[in-house]
C-alpha cells in the first residue's frame, strides 16, 4: 500500500472502493481472467443439425455464451454450406449414413466432447441419429443432449416423428450415454412462418386467413429458447440422471390460441386488424396435396397438439436463469415477415394545391426495407398529422416538376424494422416528422422522438410539432411572463391551441382571433380572455381601444391584415412570432397585404429563410 501511495494512489473508505481507478483495473482484469479460464474448461461441443433451424441456433448460442468459437465443432454433410452459416467455427465433414466418415470426424475432437443431436424429420431419421449416436460414444463421447418432440405426441404416439424420438432416446439409454432429452412443444417459428404451419405466408396477400390452431391453446416456444437450453446444457455441468438421462419438457411463459394472441400481435404491426379463423385439421391437411398416406399421420399429430399441449412447464428459466420468450417478443424480433406485401400511401407533385397534388400510390413493402438505410426507421402509422401549412407548401413551393412527394408532415406510429445504427427496435411506438399520409413510412431515426406505449396517440401526434412549437416560441424565443399580453392567431388551430394554454400557464392575458361562430365557444373553452371572430370585428381596433399598453407577443399564424393589426399594437419591445400563413393558402382568392414597412413576403422573405425583423416602431434590441 505504501507503493501504491507514493505512485499517487490515496487511501479511500472500503464503501468507495469500489469507485477507486486501481480497483477498477483490477476487476477487469480479474474479469479477463476468469473469463480465459471459463472458455479454456468449458468442455469441446459437436453439434450436428447444425445448418437446421434449431441446430444453427445452438451453435449461435454456445458462441455467445462463450464470447468466442473455441471448442464448438459444427459437423455436417454440406462443409461448404455450414462454414457460411457458421463463420470462425470448426467443421467436421461426414454423413451421418457414414460410420467411418463419422469415426474420422469425432476423431479430430478432443475426447470427452459433448453432442447435440438433431436430424431433419424424415424416413431415416431413426438410423441417421443412431448412427451419430453410436460413432459418438464409440469416440469418447461424455454427454449428449437429444432433440425430441413434444411429450405428449409420444405418449399418444401420434405423428410421424415420435417412432424416430423414441427409439433414439431408448438407443442412448441402452449405449448408458449420460444424456439430456428436449422435449419442446410446437415452435412458434412454425406455426408463424413455416410453410406448412405458417400464417405470415398468407397474410402478405391478404387480412385474413384459416387455421385449425386458431381457437387451440398451444404453450409454444421460441425455438432461441430450446436452442438456448441445448446450449447450457451442453456448457454446464453434466445434468444427466446417469445412463437414463433426464427430459425436459419445454415450453413457452402462455398458452395461446393463433385467432386470439398470435393475430392481435400481428395486428399490431399492420394497417389494419388480421383475423385467424378456424379450420378443420383434416381439411387443412388436405389442402396441401400430400399424399393420402402423409394424411392420417399429420392429422393426428395436428390433433393432439390442438388438444393437449397446453401445459405450461418453467424449465426454460430453470435450465438458463430466465423466462421464455413471449409471443410479442418473438413476432417483433421477426417483424418484417408479417407485414403485407404491400401498402398504400399518398405521393404529391408540384401543384397549386394540396387537392391537385395528391394521389394514392401502392408501394411495395419489400422495396422499402430493401431500401431501409442504417439510420432510417420503418413505420406503421397509427396517427397522422392533418399540418395544412405544412402540406400545403410542400406542393406549392416544391421544386419545378417535382414528383414523389412523400405527403404527411407528421405522426406518431410503430417501428416495424430499424436500421443497424437507428436507437429504435420494432414495437417501439415514436412521434415522427415525413410521410404520414401512407400505411408506413420510411424516416430517419432521428426525426423521431420516442413516446409512450400506452398514451393516446392522436394526442401525441400533435404535441411533437405543433405542441413543441408554441413551447419553445413561448419559452425560449419569447418568453411569456405574468401580466402580458399575448396575441394569438388562428387561436383554435394545432399550434394555436397550444399557444393559448402555454400563455395562460404563464399568467398572461390572451387575446384569440377566430373565424367563425363555432369556434368562439371553442377559444373560451381554452381560455382565451378576449375571444374575436375576425370577421366581425378588426383586431387593430380591439387592441387599440381595449389594450392601449400594447402587445408584448404575438404568436401569429395567419399573415394579411391580422399580421399588420398586430405589428401596428406592439410595444416598443414586443416580439410578433411568425408560425405561418394560412392567408396565403391556395383556397383563399385573394392575399391581403400585411401593409407592414421592411416586411416582404412573409413566408419567403421571413419564415423560410428564418430571419428576424426588426419593425421601424421597434424599440430595444429585442424586435
Amino acid at each position: 500500500w505504501g507503493r501504491h501511495r507514493e505512485a499517487g494512489f490515496q487511501p479511500v473508505a472500503p464503501r468507495q472502493l469500489h469507485e477507486h481507478p486501481f480497483d477498477k483495473h483490477m476487476r477487469l482484469r480479474i474479469a479477463a481472467c476468469l473469463a480465459t479460464v471459463a472458455a479454456a474448461t468449458r468442455p469441446p461441443v459437436v453439434v450436428s443439425g447444425a445448418t437446421g433451424r434449431v441446430g444453427s441456433a445452438v451453435v449461435r448460442s454456445l458462441v455467445s455464451r462463450r464470447g468466442s468459437a473455441e471448442g464448438v465443432y459444427v459437423l455436417a454433410r454440406d462443409a461448404e454450406k455450414a462454414q457460411a452459416m457458421h463463420e470462425g467455427v470448426q467443421c467436421l465433414c461426414a454423413a451421418y449414413d457414414d460410420a467411418e466418415a463419422l469415426a474420422e470426424a469425432f476423431g479430430s475432437v478432443p475426447s470427452g466432447f459433448r453432442l447435440f443431436v438433431a436430424c431433419s424429420n424424415s424416413p431415416q431419421q431413426a438410423a441417421l441419429e443412431g448412427g451419430l449416436c453410436r460413432a459418438a460414444h464409440s469416440a469418447g463421447c461424455a454427454y449428449a443432449v437429444k432433440l425430441s418432440t413434444a411429450r405428449q405426441v409420444l405418449e399418444m404416439k401420434q405423428g410421424g416423428p415420435y417412432v424416430a424420438h423414441l427409439e433414439v432416446e431408448a438407443l442412448l439409454a441402452e449405449l448408458g450415454l449420460p444424456h439430456a432429452v428436449l422435449r419442446p412443444n410446437l415452435f412458434m417459428d412454425e406455426v408463424a412462418m413455416g410453410g406448412f404451419l405458417g400464417v405470415a405466408g398468407p397474410l402478405r396477400e391478404s387480412d385474413e386467413c384459416s387455421h385449425p390452431f386458431a381457437l387451440s391453446p398451444i404453450s409454444m416456444i421460441d425455438v432461441r429458447d430450446v436452442a438456448d437450453c441445448a446450449a447450457a446444457l451442453l456448457d454446464g455441468a453434466q445434468t444427466g440422471r446417469g445412463t437414463g438421462g433426464e427430459w425436459l419438457d419445454l415450453t413457452g411463459p402462455d398458452a395461446i390460441a393463433l385467432g386470439g394472441e398470435l393475430a392481435d400481435c400481428i395486428s399490431e404491426l399492420r394497417p389494419r386488424p388480421v383475423s385467424i379463423t378456424a379450420c378443420d385439421a383434416d381439411a387443412f391437411v388436405a389442402q396441401r396435396g400430400l399424399p393420402p398416406a402423409a394424411l392420417a399421420s399429420l392429422s393426428g399429430f395436428l390433433g393432439v397438439l390442438g388438444s393437449h399441449c397446453a401445459d405450461v412447464t418453467d424449465a426454460v428459466r430453470q435450465i438458463t436463469g430466465r423466462p421464455a420468450r413471449s409471443l410479442r417478443d418473438f413476432v417483433r424480433d421477426r417483424s418484417t415477415v408479417f407485414l403485407p406485401s404491400s401498402f398504400e400511401r399518398l405521393l404529391g407533385a408540384t401543384a397549386p394545391s394540396f387537392a391537385a397534388a395528391a394521389r394514392v400510390a401502392t408501394a411495395s413493402t419489400a422495396d422499402d426495407l430493401e431500401d431501409l438505410a442504417a439510420d432510417e426507421v420503418l413505420i406503421r402509422v397509427m396517427v397522422a398529422g392533418v399540418n395544412g401549412g405544412a402540406d400545403t407548401f410542400s406542393v406549392t413551393r416544391a421544386a419545378a416538376e417535382a414528383t414523389g412527394i412523400k405527403l404527411g408532415a407528421e405522426g406518431v406510429g410503430v417501428v416495424v424494422a430499424a436500421g443497424a445504427e437507428a436507437d429504435y427496435a420494432a414495437g417501439d411506438r415514436v412521434a415522427f416528422i415525413g410521410g404520414g399520409y401512407s400505411e408506413y413510412t420510411r424516416v430517419k431515426a432521428r426525426l423521431c422522438n420516442a413516446v409512450d406505449e400506452g398514451g393516446d396517440a392522436a394526442e401525441q401526434t400533435a404535441a411533437r410539432v405543433s405542441g413543441l412549437t408554441a413551447a419553445v416560441a413561448l419559452g425560449h424565443t419569447a418568453p411569456v411572463t405574468s401580466g402580458d399580453v399575448v396575441v394569438v392567431t388562428a387561436c383554435c388551430g394545432a399550434t394555436g391551441s397550444f399557444a393559448v394554454q402555454l400563455a395562460k400557464a404563464a399568467g398572461a392575458s390572451v387575446v384569440g382571433t377566430v373565424g367563425s361562430a363555432a369556434k368562439v365557444d371553442a377559444a373560451k373553452q381554452l381560455g382565451v380572455d378576449r375571444v374575436l371572430n375576425y370577421r366581425h370585428e378588426s383586431l387593430a381596433d380591439v387592441l387599440a381601444a381595449e389594450y392601449p399598453g400594447g402587445v408584448d407577443v404575438a404568436y401569429e399564424g395567419v399573415g394579411g391584415a391580422l399580421l399588420g393589426a398586430v405589428c401596428a399594437n406592439l410595444k416598443p419591445e414586443g416580439r410578433v412570432l411568425i408560425v405561418g400563413s394560412i392567408s396565403q393558402y391556395p383556397h383563399n382568392d385573394e392575399t391581403p397585404h400585411h401593409g407592414v414597412e421592411g416586411v416582404g413576403d412573409i413566408m419567403d422573405d421571413v419564415f423560410r429563410p428564418g430571419r428576424t425583423v426588426e419593425l421601424p416602431n421597434g424599440g430595444g434590441d429585442d424586435e
